[in-house]
């Protein structure tokens, strides 16, 4: 049994919808500034103002904490009024649920408004439970035997003895002549009968065991989906390794082709410049050799060499004349890329896929709208993470009227699609 509450105050516990329990002071302290709702801090289930106004008393949850104040003890509780803890408890309140003093046990009886209240001593608290040793052995735990008291009326303070089958609730004699007179009713003991109070059990069991099948499925399926993250990723990480050393590859073999070219154009280029430089250096002394001999030479030494003189020049220039007038590789070099289809190529490397993905994209609205009031529009995109092709960071919703008018209702950011109308 979970038990919510920070401070126990026996005659302030609540039961909440969701059927944990919860003290005033946790009620106070945990609702919402604004609304006045709750969460449970247990399930967090919510809980509306309204519905807090109307909580119900959870008697057994503190008749659960008193068989557990009793077994923990070891001697007996102290009472729950007197300040300084020392006195110890004779008595328990059934209407208050508290431990009190054989002092504050008789003031409890004459103060007006609690001495209608219902004591049973200690003795009597711990008779039930010192029987239930005796058959079961002297280790048998307390049971809410213990502690379990006449549940007390909320109007009138008395016991109640029937149950209002028409406001499904325990009545006092009082409640049934003021305000259940026309309902129909009963005693408690026929009506604890005749009511199934276990009617949903079953079926809540059977629902329970089918969650856990599907729970069970789904941390399956997340253990599953954690795998595939994984290989996804490791895949991922593997092909661009791959994809990696294929361009280094290729940046290799590009670069041994831009060298071997540079060095067949450089062979091509550094005989030429050897051959015309041979060829100026021959044209540049056979020319001074002329000059020298007009000017040092006698003139029947002029006319001696002439004849060689001119036959090595006409020879050069002749020569000269065949060589051509351009050079014989124009030190063209330069690497060319497909920059955009590698791109293509790298975007049909992969995709992401899901077998799971929506057929279609769906817009789910609620059943009813009205108008000013604000509604939650549930949007489905199909196939979304596989389709992207623009890099758009948001999605755009339209409202469209009756009578063909479009309106901006909202506009969702952080999604790498298109605009979606």
């Amino acid at each position: 049994m979970e038990v919510l509450w920070l401070q126990w105050s026996a005659d302030q516990a609540r039961l909440l919808p969701c059927l944990h329990s919860i003290c005033a002071g946790c009620l106070a302290s945990q609702r919402n500034s604004i609304d006045g709702s709750l969460l449970c801090s247990r399930c967090h289930h919510a809980c509306t103002a309204a519905t807090l106004g109307h909580l119900q008393v959870d008697y057994l949850a503190s008749d659960y904490l008193a068989v557990q104040k009793l077994k923990d003890c070891k001697a007996t509780p102290s009472c729950d009024e007197c300040g300084d803890d020392e006195d110890e408890a004779t008595h328990r309140c059934a209407e208050c649920l508290l431990f009190l003093c054989g002092l504050h046990q008789q003031a409890h009886r004459k103060t007006k408004n609690t001495k209608g209240h219902t004591l049973v001593s200690m003795a009597d608290l711990r008779s039930k439970p010192a029987a239930a040793a005796a058959t079961q052995g002297a280790a048998a735990p307390l049971d809410l035997a213990a502690a379990r008291n006449p549940m007390p009326c909320g109007v009138h303070k008395k016991e109640v003895e029937l149950y209002c089958k028409t406001c499904r609730k325990c009545v006092c004699r009082d409640c049934v002549i003021v305000d259940h007179r026309t309902h129909e009713y009963g005693f408690i003991d026929d009506a604890y009968h005749t009511e199934d109070i276990l009617q949903h059990t079953d079926k809540a069991r059977k629902s329970a065991a089918k969650m856990e099948a599907v729970l069970r499925n789904v941390k399956a399926t997340q253990g599953q989906l954690v795998g595939n993250f994984h290989a996804a990723s490791d895949a991922i990480k593997n092909t661009a390794d791959r994809l990696k050393k294929q361009v280094d590859k290729r940046a290799r073999e590009l670069c041994q082709s831009v060298d071997t070219l540079y060095q067949a154009k450089a062979v091509i280029l550094e005989k030429q410049e050897g051959q015309l430089k041979e060829l100026s250096d021959a044209l540049e002394f056979s020319s001074d050799f002329a000059m020298f001999t007009k000017t040092h030479g006698s003139k029947s030494q002029c006319l001696t060499l002439k004849s060689s003189v001119d036959a090595r020049l006409q020879s050069l220039i002749d020569a000269s004349e065949r060589k051509t007038a351009i050079p014989h590789d124009d030190g063209s070099l330069s690497v060319q890329f497909d920059l955009d289809g590698v791109q293509r190529e790298i975007r049909a490397v992969g995709h992401v896929a899901s077998s799971a993905t929506a057929s279609q994209s769906q817009v789910i609205l609620p059943e009813r709208c009205s108008i000013g009031a604000p509604i939650l529009v549930r949007i489905q995109l199909a196939d979304f993470f596989s389709q992207l092709t623009a890099n758009v960071p948001e999605l755009r919703c339209w409202a469209v009227g009756p009578r063909g008018t479009t309106q901006s209702i909202s506009k969702l950011t952080g999604h790498e699609k298109g605009e979606q109308t």
